[in-house]
C-alpha cells in the first residue's frame, strides 16, 4: 500500500455519515497506509449526538471549530474550540452539539481500525469545568492549558499524551506567528497534522501542500517536514502521532 504523505480537504466529501447530521472525514487510517493511527474529522449539525459507545483504545477529542459537549459515564464538559479531551479504551462517552452553529471536532485513535459499541444512555448528567484525580478522562482547556516555547515566538501545549494518562497516541497544537516556520524532524512513527485556522504551508521533502481551515495532511514515520505561515495571523496547527 502508498505510505507517502496525503492531503485531505475540510470540505472534501464525507467518507461516512457516524450518525443523523454527523460527518466523517478521514485524514489518515489503516485502509489509507497509516499504521497504529486514525485521525478524522467529525462535522456535526446543530442538535446532533454521537451517542454513547465505547471504543476497545482510547481517543483524544479536540475542537476545531464551534463547540461541543463531551459526555463521559455522564460527566458533563462543554468544549470550545482547542479544547481536548483525552477518554480512555472502554470507557462509556458521547459527543453532542447542543449550540446553534455547526461544529468540527478533531478525533484520534491509536489504531488503524477504530471500533465502537454503542450502549444506552443510562447515566446521570453532573456538568464538570474540570476533571478531577479519581476520573478516568483527561481535559484541557486551551485557556489553561501549560505553553511551552519550541522555537521563538512558537509556542506549542499537549492535549493528551503518556503523562496525562494517554495510551499509543500523543499530540498538541502549535501557534505559529505570521511569517515563521517550524521544522519537524522524522519520527519512528506516522502522524497527523492539521489546521485549525489560518493558512500553512507544509513541506514534504520536494512536494509542498497549502493547508487551510480543517485540512488534514498525513505524514508517514521516516519523514520530516516543515511547516511555514505565509499569512499574516497566526496558524493553529494541531498534531497527532502514535506512540508505542
Amino acid at each position: 500500500m502508498n505510505r507517502d504523505e496525503k492531503l485531505v480537504r475540510g470540505d472534501a466529501i464525507a467518507d461516512v455519515q457516524l450518525a443523523p447530521g454527523v460527518e466523517i472525514r478521514f485524514f489518515c487510517s489503516g485502509s489509507t497506509g497509516a499504521q497504529r493511527l486514525t485521525v478524522c474529522s467529525a462535522t456535526m449539525a446543530p442538535g446532533t449526538e454521537i451517542p454513547y459507545h465505547t471504543h476497545p483504545t482510547g481517543e483524544g477529542i479536540s475542537v476545531l471549530e464551534g463547540a461541543a459537549s463531551a459526555y463521559v459515564e455522564g460527566r458533563r464538559y462543554e468544549l470550545q474550540r482547542l479544547d481536548a479531551i483525552y477518554v480512555p479504551m472502554d470507557t462509556p462517552h458521547s459527543v453532542r452539539n447542543e449550540s446553534d452553529s455547526t461544529a468540527t471536532l478533531h478525533t484520534s485513535f491509536p489504531t488503524g481500525s477504530p471500533d465502537r459499541e454503542f450502549l444506552e444512555d443510562n447515566f446521570t448528567i453532573e456538568t464538570r469545568l474540570e476533571t478531577e484525580a479519581n476520573v478516568a478522562e483527561h481535559l484541557v482547556r486551551a485557556a489553561t492549558a501549560t505553553r511551552r516555547p519550541v522555537r521563538p515566538e512558537i509556542d506549542y501545549w499537549d492535549f493528551f499524551c503518556e503523562q496525562t494518562g494517554a495510551a499509543g497516541i500523543q499530540g498538541g497544537n502549535t501557534v505559529i506567528p505570521p511569517s515563521a516556520t517550524l521544522p519537524c524532524p522524522a519520527l519512528a512513527t506516522d502522524r497527523c497534522i492539521a489546521v485549525s485556522s489560518g493558512n500553512a504551508v507544509v513541506t514534504v521533502q520536494d512536494q509542498q501542500y497549502e493547508l487551510t481551515a480543517f485540512d488534514g495532511l498525513f505524514v508517514p514515520g521516516g519523514t520530516s517536514y516543515q511547516v511555514h505561515n505565509p499569512g499574516e495571523v497566526s496558524v493553529d496547527v494541531i498534531g497527532v502521532s502514535a506512540c508505542e
